[in-house]
């Protein structure tokens, strides 16, 4: 269990990130949201380490190599919503007005992000089956959602323009049809 606790810490570094922007502006703090990244891959590896990797491996069938492609597309949908769907400077540098994003997964709901890091770690359980990431899918799915929660209700009101709208129009977690129509519209 204690490979877990980097990881809890990095959601809690990129917490500080967030309120840094809002409320201290100090530049060494820019620095959280990598930390708080670097801390989670750190603490991810060291789960993976944990597991039998050799029957893992001597093991590979169908279903690992599906899980292994789960995995895999997981990963890249994180790096999307989190790097490609946003705009980078405004998101992740200094930026005194940051806009809201409306539009593709963004459209669908507030927090898309949560989703893909979900599955991520739900298909790493699947292919590598060890208990402890079983509970690390369990414990960062919560500091997630706790981390998404101070974001939408405290940090992005205070720092994105028209965040309050945006959140009347779109779902937090849950896509509607609506929502979800909003998504694959072509502008």
């Amino acid at each position: 269990m204690r490979y877990i606790i980097p990881g809890i810490a990095g959601f809690a570094a990129c917490c500080l990130f967030d309120i840094n922007k809002i409320r201290w502006n100090k530049k060494f703090l820019n620095l959280f949201f990598v930390i708080g990244s670097l801390l989670l891959i750190l603490s991810t590896v060291l789960c993976i380490l944990q597991a039998d990797l050799s029957s893992v491996f001597s093991d590979f069938g169908a279903y690992r190599l599906f899980m292994l492609m789960g995995l895999l597309l997981s990963i890249l949908a994180e790096i999307y919503a989190l790097f490609f769907a946003l705009p980078f400077e405004d998101t992740y540098m200094e930026s005194e007005h940051v806009p809201v994003v409306s539009r593709g997964w963004y459209a669908a709901c507030r927090h898309p992000g949560f989703w893909t890091l979900a599955f991520v770690y739900l298909f790493l359980w699947l292919f590598f089956e060890h208990s402890l990431l079983l509970y690390t899918f369990f414990a960062y799915t919560v500091c997630n959602f706790i981390y998404i929660y101070i974001q939408d209700t405290y940090i992005f009101p205070r720092y994105i323009r028209g965040y309050d709208e945006y959140k009347r129009k779109v779902p937090f977690l849950i896509p509607t049809r609506e929502s979800l129509k909003c998504a694959f519209e072509r502008k």
